[in-house]
C-alpha cells in the first residue's frame, strides 16, 4: 500500500487496501493448505493487525461523512466491523494451534471450513465500502478532511504491514499478479 502522493485521491488507498487484505488472508489460506502453520499464523496476525487499523481510519475518516444519500447508514458499517473483529477473535486460537507439518489434514479444512464465513463477510462489506462508502465520501469530503486522511495514511504503518515481505509469497487473488 502506497501512501497517496500530492494530487492522489486517498479514497483509492482503500479500495487498494481491501484487494491486499484479501491476498493476505488468501496466503494465510494458502499456507494452511500447504501446512505451513508458522506462515499462516503470520499472515493471519498480519492480517487482523492491517484489518484493526484499516478499520480505525474509516470509522475515524470516512463515516461521519456518511449522510441521507448513502444507501447504508454509518450503523451497517460499525456492525460489520464489530461482526469481521469478532469472527476473527474467535479463529485466533485454532489458527495458532496449526504449526509444523504434521498436522492433521482434516483439522486444516475444519479450520478452512470455520473460515468461510469470516472471509465471506470481509469480501461482503468491502464490495459495500467501494459501492456506497467510498463514492459518497468522495462526493462530500471537504478538501481539509481529504488532507487530514492523506496525513492520517501516511502517519500510520499499515502499509508496510500488507505490503511486507508476507505479501510476496502470493499472487494477488485479483490481479493474479504480485504486488509492486
Amino acid at each position: 500500500m502506497k501512501t497517496p502522493g500530492p494530487g492522489a485521491d486517498p479514497l483509492d488507498e482503500f479500495e487498494r487496501a481491501h484487494r491486499r487484505l484479501a491476498a493476505l488472508l488468501l496466503r494465510h489460506r494458502v499456507a494452511l493448505v500447504e501446512r505451513k502453520g508458522t506462515l499462516a499464523g503470520e499472515c493471519f496476525d498480519a492480517w487482523r493487525i492491517a484489518l484493526a487499523r484499516h478499520i480505525r481510519l474509516e470509522e475515524t475518516f470516512l463515516l461521519p461523512w456518511l449522510d441521507k444519500s448513502a444507501r447504508w447508514a454509518p450503523w451497517v458499517y460499525l456492525a460489520e466491523h464489530r461482526k469481521v473483529e469478532r469472527l476473527a477473535d474467535a479463529l485466533t486460537d485454532p489458527v495458532g494451534a496449526i504449526s509444523g507439518e504434521s498436522v492433521d489434514p482434516v483439522r486444516i479444512l475444519e479450520l478452512l471450513e470455520r473460515e468461510m464465513p469470516l472471509k465471506h463477510l470481509a469480501e461482503h462489506h468491502h464490495e459495500r465500502e467501494e459501492m456506497d462508502l467510498l463514492p459518497v465520501c468522495r462526493r462530500r469530503m471537504s478538501s481539509v478532511a481529504v488532507r487530514r486522511l492523506s496525513e492520517a495514511l501516511a502517519a500510520t504503518d499499515v502499509a508496510r504491514l500488507v505490503s511486507g515481505p508476507i505479501q510476496a509469497r502470493a499472487p494477488d487473488p485479483i490481479t493474479g499478479q504480485e504486488d509492486e
